[in-house]
């Protein structure tokens, strides 16, 4: 066994094996230091460490002793420090009798271990490079919005304007990060934060040379997308390039209202000014709009019936008559003209501008539905009526009346008559409440080369197939077409397929003729009234979109106002809270 074999197999200290050490050293008056044992102040043995014993024959022996253990203690002291600061330094020097030394921590060799792993890796990641992959002629990825697709170097270079054939272009690295969001060299592929749905179509161009709009893609969408990758839409083919103006142009039709001039109120004009104007004349704005327009199509409606029921004998032959009419009909009729003239003051004296009100034409309607029923009234409150003239014209049958008079009674009876069948006018003012009736007047308008086209076709048709018929059908004695104006009747009505049958040709060449005129009149309708239909749908859709976009600003008005009353409020409370 060795003589300085720890006991219960441990090791000891350093300091225990340089004691060890010292006492092993082959020198000569060691040998006597083993009958002797030295005293506690020259030296300190552990109680695990076997030492040979020895003899002080020497004095330089002690004083070595005394050395080592100095030398000891010392580092002893040293290797304390050392492993109370090993978490903050990376390296330690240590000084002794034989120089400077420096001790590497563990965190040191850690450090440099990971130092040396990511150096490899870098060395690693350089062998793949832009430059290698594009010499290589290997496949790129294209990863467009998490979604991968394949091509090679040599089919991104077929359109180098684009911004694919510009990658490919590139030499390093950098100059790709200029084109893309981020390139891995390792996987060769490029990330572009972009939608995929298009660049299939996209792709196809660079292999196919031909440029093509999906059917369920959206024109304008796409176009975006061909900015983005650096393509003109002048690439677009000529079937897609039709598809994409005409969406757009229907896209700038449909937003033309957004463009037009405001309702600007005047500095300083009344909020009770523009509640009025908005209940009057919007009635997609609130529910009270709603109601009031509601009671204008309800009077509009009452007001037709009672023209149609005047008529009636039974109520002509009533007892209990007003000015010449049914008394209950007189009073319903001044209840609804009463509300039309409040309605119509209203809204002109809270418009924004009395110039726009004037140059609106449905305005001019409304004062037209109201004025005929003034005109009534003031003739008959100068006894203008059918009773007066029934009692001027039985007097001038008895030869007392006068002529002159009963003349004039005539004329105002006449006017009166006129201005009384105008108040079939106010069925118009149904337009302002029903978007059909404004989608079909936006038609008319905007179609008009169209309706002109078809009565010019019309009139045309009409001209010569009655110059026909009436040459053919004057001869026969039992002929109905005795005028150039009856041929014109019957060529009209054939050709509308109307053919009430009044005016008829009897000779054969006459009733051929007939068919040519039917035939030729169905294929002028036809052919203009499916442009006019297809117009009606955009305009009736377009003016649902604006009512629509009208209700939900004034949802979000209302619930703006709502909010900045809630907080001046709590600015209230707030204040009084605080004695202010």
């Amino acid at each position: 066994m060795c003589p300085f074999e720890i006991n219960n197999a441990k090791r000891g200290s350093v300091k225990d094996s340089y004691i060890a050490l010292v006492l092993m050293a082959p020198q000569g008056p060691l040998q006597d230091l083993q009958d002797s044992t030295p005293s506690p102040e020259e030296a300190v043995v552990p109680a695990n460490v076997t030492v040979i014993n020895t003899a002080p024959e020497d004095t330089n022996i002690d004083e070595r002793i005394n050395e080592i253990i100095n030398t000891l203690n010392s580092l002893t002291a040293e290797l304390s420090e050392i492993s109370r600061s090993r978490n903050n330094a990376n390296e330690v020097t240590v000084e002794n009798n034989h120089g400077l030394r420096r001790i590497e921590t563990a965190s040191a060799v850690l450090d440099r271990e990971s130092s040396n792993n990511n150096s490899d890796r870098l060395e690693d990641s350089e062998q793949f490079t832009f430059q290698k992959h594009r010499m290589n002629g290997s496949t790129v990825r294209l990863n467009v919005g998490g979604k991968v697709f394949h091509a090679s170097w040599h089919l991104l270079l077929q359109v180098p304007d684009s911004r694919l054939g510009r990658i490919a272009q590139c030499r390093d690295d950098s100059e790709v990060s200029a084109y893309c969001d981020s390139y891995n060299a390792t996987k060769n592929e490029l990330f572009f934060n972009q939608r995929y749905r298009n660049f299939i179509d996209i792709l196809d161009f660079f292999r196919s040379g031909s440029l093509h709009i999906s059917s369920d893609a959206c024109p304008v969408a796409f176009v975006s997308d061909l900015n983005y990758w650096g393509l003109s839409m002048n690439h677009l083919a000529t079937c897609c390039l039709k598809k994409f103006v005409d969406t757009k142009e229907q896209l700038d039709w449909e937003d033309q209202k957004v463009d037009e001039v405001e309702e600007l109120f005047p500095d300083g004009a009344p909020k009770v000014q523009r509640a009025l104007w908005d209940l009057f004349e919007h009635p997609h704005t609130s529910i009270a709009a709603r109601v009031v327009g509601i009671i204008s199509v309800s009077c509009i409606f009452i007001s037709t019936i009672i023209l149609t029921l005047d008529t009636l004998p039974y109520f002509n032959e009533h007892e209990a008559q007003i000015a010449g009419e049914f008394a209950a009909f007189v009073v319903i009729e001044a209840i609804y003209m009463a509300w039309f003239t409040i309605e119509f003051l209203v809204r002109m004296v809270c418009c924004p501008s009395k110039m726009m009100f004037l140059k609106k034409s449905m305005n001019w309607i409304d004062l037209l539905a109201i004025v005929p029923y003034f005109v009534t009234v003031t003739l008959n409150s100068y006894g203008v009526t059918e009773e007066a003239l029934a009692v001027v014209s039985a007097g001038e049958d008895a030869g007392t009346g006068d002529v002159s008079r009963t003349a004039q009674y005539f004329r105002l009876l006449k006017m009166a008559r006129i201005v009384k069948t105008l108040r079939i006018i106010r069925i118009f003012k149904l337009a302002r409440h029903s978007t059909g009736l404004q989608a079909l007047g936006n038609t008319m308008k905007a179609n008009y080369k169209e309706l002109g086209l078809l009565f010019l076709l019309l009139g045309m048709g009409a001209i010569m197939f009655a110059s026909l018929i009436f040459v053919f059908e004057k001869e026969d004695p039992e002929s109905t077409f005795k005028t150039m104006f009856d041929s014109y009747w019957w060529a009209i009505i054939t050709m509308t397929t109307v053919g009430y049958g009044d005016v008829s040709p009897i000779t054969g060449f006459g009733k051929v003729l007939g068919c040519f005129c039917a035939i030729f009149g169905v294929l002028v309708i036809g052919l203009p009234i499916p442009i006019i239909g297809n117009s009606f749908n955009k305009f009736y859709a377009r003016q649902k979109r604006w009512e629509k976009r009208e209700t939900m600003s004034a949802h979000k008005k209302s619930q703006n106002l709502s909010t900045s009353h809630k907080i001046s409020v709590d600015e209230k409370d707030i204040l009084s809270v605080r004695g202010l």
